[in-house]
């Protein structure tokens, strides 16, 4: 294909995907919807998600180790202590995408 005919991939800013991505959080919404009123490729979205994760949960795969520790919680908490000490109780009920949500404002 001749260089004036190459097809060209349009840029998204951080903005747009942030605004993208909520939609697509959005109770009810799916991704098939969502990338049909912003003109986005569903795999697009699926990325963005991958790249959104890998940024809230850190660029590299680390191990971190744990001690089990027997407490009296009600059934199905989960106790996250992240390094610095700060102490998350989360239940089974607890919504991925807030989680995600809180863990980005913590700067994990």
């Amino acid at each position: 294909m001749p260089a004036a005919e190459a097809k060209r991939y349009r840029r998204y800013r951080v903005e747009e995907k942030r605004a993208i991505l909520e939609a697509a959080a959005e109770p009810g919404a799916t991704v098939s919807e969502v990338s049909r009123r912003y003109g986005v490729g569903r795999s697009l979205i699926h990325n963005w998600r991958r790249q959104e994760a890998v940024s809230v949960l850190g660029a590299t795969v680390r191990f971190t180790p744990v001690a089990v520790a027997q407490t009296r919680q009600a059934a199905g908490t989960i106790e996250i202590e992240l390094r610095d000490g700060v102490r998350l109780h989360v239940d089974a009920a607890v919504d991925e995408d807030a989680l995600k949500r809180v863990l980005r404002a913590l700067g994990r």
